[in-house]
């Protein structure tokens, strides 16, 4: 939905025919009225982030901790604070004798151990400590951002036999995308006059690594699906032995 309406600006004062000392307070005053404007431009656009995607990570670091030290240390990594922050790597200190504590990366670049209550923030990693050193820390998932994409494609000389008329296929999509929440999958097949196209296994997505019976699974996988391509009634194979399936596929995948 597009917006009517839009926040307005606040106006700069005019200057015009103004006193030296008017119009060096008028400009001031509107250098201070465009840094107010600009922060409030930059919260919003924050917030808007925070609400579309989150705080965490986009990349998961290394994170080498030692018995002998309550300091963890971090590779690079990137992640979202309403603003992409681009780390690059460095140390925090861990509270003693802890069990299962939270660390905070906040937005300025330093950790806390403690909730921050003043900066944006987001939790880093859970750790367990002794008087002396860390003895476990597990660092956080990465955000699960959701990508919607059409994955589309040909399969072309499918050869349907003249003693069942009927062609079983799967189409492995996994080299393009795997989908992660399932949409629309549509199938046509040339030429339309002599054959019709169904998906084969209809159902639910099951996950392509499952331990079923079958490899791929009979049912429509986050990899790819089957289909069954049938020759009309009234079409001899000599005359049309062959065919093209094209396929479209909508659903979101996350983003790596």
């Amino acid at each position: 939905m597009a917006l009517i309406g839009h926040v307005d600006v606040l106006a700069p004062q005019s200057l015009s025919g103004d006193s030296p000392s008017t119009a060096r307070t008028k400009i001031n005053n509107n250098f201070t009225l465009g840094k107010t404007e600009s922060q409030k431009i930059e919260e919003r656009i924050e917030h808007s982030f925070s609400s579309l995607h989150g705080e965490g990570l986009l990349t998961v670091p290394t994170a080498t901790y030692s018995a002998d030290s309550l300091q963890v240390t971090f590779g690079a990594f990137t992640c979202l604070l309403g603003v992409y922050i681009a780390y690059a790597g460095g140390q925090a200190t861990l509270l003693a004798n802890q069990t299962g504590a939270s660390l905070y990366f906040c937005q300025d670049g330093t950790f806390a151990t403690t909730l921050p209550t003043t900066k944006t923030y987001f939790a880093i990693g859970t750790y367990t400590t002794d008087g002396t050193g860390c003895t476990a820390f597990t660092v956080a998932g990465k955000l699960l951002l959701p990508i919607l994409t059409t994955i589309s494609g040909t399969v072309a000389g499918i050869y349907v036999p003249d003693d069942t008329d009927i062609a079983d296929g799967y189409v492995d999509h996994s080299a393009t995308a795997t989908i992660a929440v399932d949409g629309v999958l549509k199938l046509t097949v040339t030429p339309s006059s002599a054959f019709y196209v169904e998906e084969l296994y209809p159902g639910g997505v099951l996950d392509a690594g499952s331990d079923t019976q079958y490899a791929p699974p009979r049912q429509r996988t986050n990899e790819g699906f089957h289909y069954r391509i049938t020759r009309r009634a009234g079409y001899a194979c000599e005359s049309c032995p062959t065919c093209t399936l094209t396929y479209s596929r909508t659903g979101l995948v996350l983003a790596s």
